[in-house]
């Protein structure tokens, strides 16, 4: 029987051209007339890459983004190849849901994905976050977890929401808890920044959790923590908020938190500022982007509306401080300042933060306005995901850009975060196959180790009788992009496929019945 048998964003397209995918996607176009693949065993609609690279070294990894579009419903998860090739697909998210902040780290030694998978609510200043949950999936793409505490908050609208995470952050400690981020309506005076002495903000809370019991072990605001509301430089305005509790103002926006130590980083967008906190949430020190806050700050190194503060080669004289620098939104510096990576070497001893590089590619100026990453990679390279602009780019230790990814129309498309990240996926279910007509089509959504597929089929004889014997093979080819075709060239009633790995097999999909022919009906 067969089951005892083992067979062997980020370029503008008119600047730089694409790479060839392969011939198993077939090619269409979305709303915007950006290049979308379609499969036949699969109902995904990923976009196709745009992409130039330099020829200097790129880090090993996978592509890990969740593009959302800007019109319409549209929103996925995705793991690809440099080139688009699809490796993972997220399932359907239902209706007004959205996927965000796709990643993969560490739970008790094992590899994961997390994804925030929610809503977001209708009020201009309310766009910026949402209600959901964090799913935690292991390597065969079982969700071993969904994160959904239960915690009392105030919204706007008075609406009640079945799990209240907000998409900014879902990052998993050495401790093996879940840090995440929720919004609070509360009253405060707003006087300062031009509003009701009884007004209204969203408070962005950090919660640690613990992931079996979903247990909340810690919580932080910044109102309860003594930060003032005119630290912001996000005014009182219909966009942002007005203030009152139907459309409270978003002053602080936390949007990324590092457990550091037995510490946390903790960064503001509005507040254009980046947070140590101790363990008991007192604030250590502070990094601010326009006048350096507790350090003395390069005149280059000034930043704003910023995105992904991480810290890294912590000692107790110095450590290296890495965010994504928007430096464009409402007020100064919008379209008229690149966004940027920023690295410094901050002295905890002086009191200084040194401008250790910014990364911008001189052949492309990009203002993004919103969202976005920049994370170190392995090989030294740097990974710049640009938020709302469907933009990627590696650049090397130089500065220099390796390679350079756009996924969207510029106007249609965004990923909150983007990563370079090593991943093996084994998945549980069965490979996916497909007939038409005398083509055989093959995929495994989420496999990572498939070299080779045989295809297996009952055949007829010239009469049309199904021979004795049971499945014979077909044929061996190797794996072609994310979804293998076939061609059939005898009669069969039903095909099954096997994936491998070289000799190893790694899963056989179902049986599929073949349309019945006339016995003069040939391939």
């Amino acid at each position: 029987m067969i089951a005892s048998i083992v067979f062997i964003a980020c370029i503008l397209t008119h600047i730089f051209p694409s790479l060839a995918l392969g011939t198993d996607a077939i090619e269409d176009v979305d709303a915007f007339g950006w290049a979308i693949q379609k499969f036949n065993t699969v109902p995904f609609q990923p976009p196709k890459f745009q992409v130039s690279t330099s020829g200097r070294p790129i880090s090993p990894g996978y592509i890990i983004l969740t593009p959302n579009s800007l019109v319409g419903t549209s929103t996925k998860a995705l793991i690809t190849t440099d080139t688009g090739e699809l490796i993972w697909h997220s399932q359907p998210a239902g209706t007004n849901y959205l996927f965000n902040n796709l990643n993969v780290q560490t739970l008790r030694n094992n590899q994961v994905l997390t994804y925030w998978n929610g809503t977001k609510s209708g009020l201009s200043s309310e766009l910026g976050f949402g209600y959901g949950h964090v799913s935690i999936l292991d390597t065969s793409y079982k969700e071993i977890y969904r994160i959904c505490p239960k915690i009392n908050l105030v919204t706007s609208n008075g609406a009640t929401y079945e799990c209240p995470l907000d998409f900014h952050e879902a990052f998993i400690t050495d401790r093996g808890t879940l840090i995440a981020t929720v919004y609070n309506v509360t009253s405060t005076d707003l006087t300062s920044v031009g509003g009701p002495k009884n007004g209204y903000v969203f408070d962005s809370v950090f919660l640690e959790i613990d992931i079996p019991t979903q247990k909340i072990l810690f919580r932080w605001s910044p109102l309860e923590a003594g930060i003032l509301v005119n630290a912001s430089h996000l005014g009182i305005s219909g966009i942002s908020g007005g203030g009152t509790k139907a459309n409270p103002l978003d002053w602080f926006h936390m949007n990324s938190i590092q457990s550091v130590g037995d510490g946390y980083l903790v960064n503001s967008r509005h507040t254009w500022s980046t947070y140590m906190l101790d363990k008991k949430g007192n604030v250590k020190w502070t990094l601010k982007g326009d006048t350096g806050g507790d350090f003395a700050l390069d005149l280059k190194g000034h930043f704003s509306w910023q995105h992904y503060a991480q810290l890294s080669d912590l000692t107790t004289h110095s450590a290296k401080l890495t965010l994504f620098d928007n430096h464009n939104n409402f007020g100064p510096f919008h379209g008229t300042s690149p966004s940027t990576s920023l690295s410094f070497q901050l002295s905890f001893a002086t009191r200084s933060a040194t401008l250790l590089s910014t990364l911008v590619d001189a052949n492309q100026t990009i203002y993004s306005d919103a969202q976005g990453s920049s994370s170190q990679l392995q090989n030294g390279n740097t990974m710049l995901c640009y938020g709302n602009l469907p933009v990627l780019k590696e650049f090397g230790p130089l500065g220099d850009v390796h390679m350079s990814l756009q996924f969207g129309d510029m106007n249609s498309i965004y990923s909150y975060r983007g990563f370079r990240k090593e991943w093996r996926g084994a998945p549980s279910g069965k490979p996916d196959v497909m007939v038409k007509g005398n083509k055989v089509y093959m995929s495994w959504n989420g496999a990572t180790d498939i070299t080779q597929w045989s295809i297996y089929g009952r055949s007829i004889d010239k009469e049309g009788t199904e021979m004795s014997g049971g499945f014979r093979i077909l044929g061996n080819l190797p794996k072609s992009g994310f979804e293998t075709e076939y061609t059939l060239n005898r009669n069969v009633t039903s095909i099954m496929v096997v994936a491998s790995q070289g000799q190893r097999k790694l899963g056989e999909s179902a049986v599929v019945t073949v349309a019945s022919r006339k016995k003069d009906e040939r391939f």
